[in-house]
């Protein structure tokens, strides 16, 4: 069984609700995407060393698109006793076809697999923009 904790860690766009986005900052704990693991859990400082980066995107009808992590926006939130991250992470993808809103495991070469719910936001002649909400116990 799953605890809470990791629950919430793996899948942190569960508790989206109570965090409040704000402007983005470019530091990092991690040296580079090669450094990131995603086995180990989620957090802002991972997703912000893999900004630029590609992820796959198995869809329902079998086939494979390619997302590009193009914005991360943060902010903290802190609820009663307990303190969280909140971010929003931004995907970019091919026009046509979209991604519906919906729960999609994202793949990225040297992080792994991540369960996300991806929302559009956007859809241009040339692209999609995706959004994933964030809030994360600390």
């Amino acid at each position: 069984m799953i605890s809470r904790r990791d629950f919430v860690t793996r899948a942190g766009s569960a508790l989206a609700a109570g965090c409040l986005p704000v402007a983005a900052f470019a530091t990092s704990e991690f040296a580079g995407a090669g450094s990131v693991d995603f086995d180990s859990g989620l957090s802002k400082a991972k997703f912000r060393a893999l900004l630029r980066e590609q992820f796959s995107v198995a869809t329902r009808s079998d086939g494979v698109m390619v997302l590009q992590l193009v914005e991360l926006r943060d902010g903290r939130a802190t609820q009663g006793r307990r303190s969280t991250e909140g971010f929003t992470l931004f995907f970019r993808g091919v026009a046509s076809p979209t991604l519906g809103a919906g729960i999609y495991t994202l793949e990225h070469g040297s992080a792994g697999k991540v369960t996300l719910r991806l929302e559009p936001v956007r859809t241009t002649a040339e692209s999609a923009t995706y959004r994933a909400h964030f809030c994360l116990l600390v």
